[in-house]
């Protein structure tokens, strides 16, 4: 997947097909946002406190383009947002955003 523009809707389209079209189900690093650092931690912030995306840090489970866990809560993954290097963790679709673009048939 190549560079994502710094716009809300954007990353989470790209996230979500990128999260679809793998055969693994595996995360978008966050570095992939053509941001600044600044507002690239401001905008997967956002889409965080929506409920739209989740992200892995890769400090409960080593590899962060693996979702071995359930999502840590929102409160906790916008604390490690503002306080962590954004060069390794991975963006996820959340079960909710999935279920307004996903057909269940699909995947039957």
């Amino acid at each position: 997947m190549g560079a994502v523009n710094a716009d809300t809707e954007q990353v989470l389209r790209a996230v979500t097909e990128a999260y679809l079209s793998s055969r693994d189900f595996n995360g978008t690093p966050i570095r992939i946002i053509e941001a600044e650092p600044p507002h690239r931690r401001l905008l997967v912030t956002k889409l965080v406190r929506e409920g739209k995306l989740s992200v892995v840090f890769g400090d409960n489970h080593p590899n962060p383009h693996i979702k071995a866990f359930p999502a840590e809560s929102i409160e906790e993954q916008v604390r490690k947002l503002e306080s962590m290097d954004l060069t390794f963790p991975c963006l996820y679709p959340t079960p909710e955003h999935l279920a307004t673009v996903v057909n269940p048939q699909d995947y039957i």
